[in-house]
């Protein structure tokens, strides 16, 4: 008779979560099986699926990650707030937001940018995501830049008192033509920047809803949608003839009340519809579809998950941070935004110089939260010692960007147990019955 197998044999289970994480990932750092965990407490606790438990989670978040770099660009980010506030103050009449918050942008996106390309083990998922999001501000705010560099260069760095003043400098230094093309570019980007923000909810969901989702092959519809999106929004901005010098000075939408007379003064009832629908109301609708994904999917933790799910939670983490980030920055903006409308400072800036360069500021330094999200959800690898060390290699880092491998691996770790259980014996039928 042949002998059954042993734990050593070939044939013996195989575990497939025992070996550590070939990227260093935050704040859930591996996945294990839930037959060969560790006792020391860890991100996740679960029992086999299907035997109908309920999987527990560590819902604290590690708030200390990378604290050095969050520091560093958080007083830069108070400092450039603060210039923008003393200068307007000390009676300097120059886009200092702009270019304040434009120096903030282009800092933060460009240290994601080089460390999505830099470090390989930051590239999974749903990392690619917030890298979109965060060229797409950068490439939001260098228009903005390069265009108010320009005019600087041709003699028209200050703010004039009157809306209709800068506006004819900036139509004169541009051309109109100019100042379109201009627009279509800020559309472009700026949509485009929140509609990343709406495919991350996008990608939560269907994660959630079945753990086989092709990341790799999703992504080509989501680029489809933003660029697609995106660029009808700024060919269609600029052929219905809506575009021009903004309410924030630069060239996007058209305002409809201009003027320093009394009836143009105080526009906060006014309503801006070419900005609402090219704009304001795509970001309204991106939140309220990225809240309700949230809410499904925290439900949908509580009510338990099967394993194969598991590989999914820090995605569900990383999406809810990013969403509470940019919820926090919007509600911010449009703090600042509406006393900026109800002193109609719009039409009259120099009645209260510092709030519209604030306003500015606000708009132009979104990259930031981009940064502090890429920086809380990612953590840098701990350096070796000097004694150690050893040279950079430019040996290449296997790194699952969809997670497909881990998907299946979860999946054969419920199904392999049961499909090598012993089959249960046959019972014997009772004598007593067996007589009669």
């Amino acid at each position: 008779m042949k002998a059954p197998p042993t734990p050593e044999s070939s044939h013996a289970p195989v575990n497939y979560f025992d070996d550590s994480p070939s990227v260093q990932e935050a704040p859930f750092k591996s996945v294990r099986s839930p037959h060969n965990k560790p006792p020391a407490t860890s991100a996740l606790t679960t029992q086999p699926s299907f035997r109908g438990e309920k999987m527990h989670l560590d819902l604290s978040l590690q708030w200390a990650n990378n604290f050095g770099i969050q520091l560093a660009m958080f007083l830069f980010f108070i400092g450039a707030l603060a210039v923008t506030i003393v200068i307007p103050s000390v009676g300097y009449k120059v886009e200092v937001g702009l270019l304040a918050g434009g120096s903030v942008t282009i800092l933060s996106t460009a240290a994601v940018l080089y460390t999505y390309s830099a470090m390989p083990m930051w590239k999974k998922h749903p990392n690619p995501l917030i890298f979109y999001r965060s060229l797409f501000d950068m490439g939001f705010v260098l228009v903005l830049m390069t265009t108010q560099l320009y005019k600087c260069y041709n003699g028209h760095c200050v703010v004039s008192s009157t809306k209709e003043g800068t506006d004819t400098a900036t139509l004169a230094i541009l051309k109109p033509q100019g100042c379109n093309t201009v627009a279509g570019f800020t559309q472009f980007f700026l949509l485009g920047s929140e509609c990343w923000f709406f495919v991350m909810s996008v990608d939560l969901f269907k994660s959630v809803r079945s753990p086989f989702t092709d990341f790799k092959r999703n992504m080509r519809t989501y680029h489809a949608f933003v660029w697609g999106l995106s660029t009808v929004s700024a060919i269609l901005l600029v052929a219905i003839d809506q575009s021009g010098p903004s309410e924030f000075n630069y060239c996007w939408t058209k305002p409809h009340n201009k003027g320093t007379t009394l009836d143009n003064r105080n526009i906060f009832w006014s309503l801006n519809v070419t900005s609402w629908g090219f704009f304001y109301a795509w970001i309204i609708l991106y939140f309220f579809a990225a809240i309700g994904v949230i809410y499904f999917a925290w439900q949908r933790l509580k009510g338990g998950l099967a394993e194969t799910l598991r590989v999914r939670l820090r995605v569900l983490h990383s999406v809810t941070v990013y969403v509470v980030a940019i919820i926090i920055y919007w509600a911010i903006t449009f703090g600042v935004y509406v006393p900026y409308l109800a002193l109609g400072l719009v039409n009259n800036p120099m009645d209260y110089p510092v709030l519209p360069q604030v306003m500015v500021f606000f708009i132009t330094c979104k990259g930031y939260f981009d940064f502090f999200v890429w920086f809380q959800i990612n953590e840098l690898p701990k350096h070796p010692s000097s004694s150690t060390a050893t040279p950079p290699t430019a040996a290449k880092v296997d790194v699952d960007v969809d997670l497909s491998p881990q998907v299946n691996q979860a999946l054969r770790a419920e199904v392999l147990p049961r499909a090598l259980r012993p089959p249960m014996p046959k019972i014997a039928t009772c004598p007593s019955e067996s007589s009669t």
